[in-house]
């Protein structure tokens, strides 16, 4: 990803989110945020923050803004996916992954979304 090459540091982000380390994260965001305010990596790693700390209202805010500003960044729709699964509204996941599915197929498979939709189209459904 082109956004990604410019910003020392992101594999410690990923991994601090990935291990859940809220004050890590927080951080390196803010002063991502300070050098490149906007920049769609920063934003949707803010965002799995706010999920991560149960903010899930202002993680779908974050998500929709970004969606808007850049609708073709295949993470924004995947972890707006994310947040509305644990915001407990699973058709929200579907349609959000299934955007994906449609826009970037080899992005749908590389992170198989397919068996969230699978999981996420069950808990719709209350089964």
């Amino acid at each position: 990803d082109a956004h990604l090459a410019p910003m020392p540091g992101l594999p410690d982000l990923l991994d601090a989110l990935d291990g859940r380390d809220v004050a890590g994260a927080q951080k390196f965001l803010t002063d991502a945020e300070a050098l490149v305010p906007g920049e769609p990596v920063v934003m949707v790693g803010k965002g799995r923050l706010f999920v991560q700390t149960g903010r899930i209202p202002d993680a779908l805010q974050l998500f929709g803004e970004i969606i808007k500003r850049n609708p073709d960044y295949m993470p924004a729709w995947h972890y707006n996916g994310m947040a509305h699964m644990m915001g407990g509204d699973a058709g929200q996941a579907v349609e959000s992954w299934e955007t994906i599915k449609k826009r970037d197929p080899a992005y749908f498979d590389a992170n198989n979304l397919g068996q969230r939709v699978e999981v996420a189209r069950r808990m719709a459904q209350g089964l």
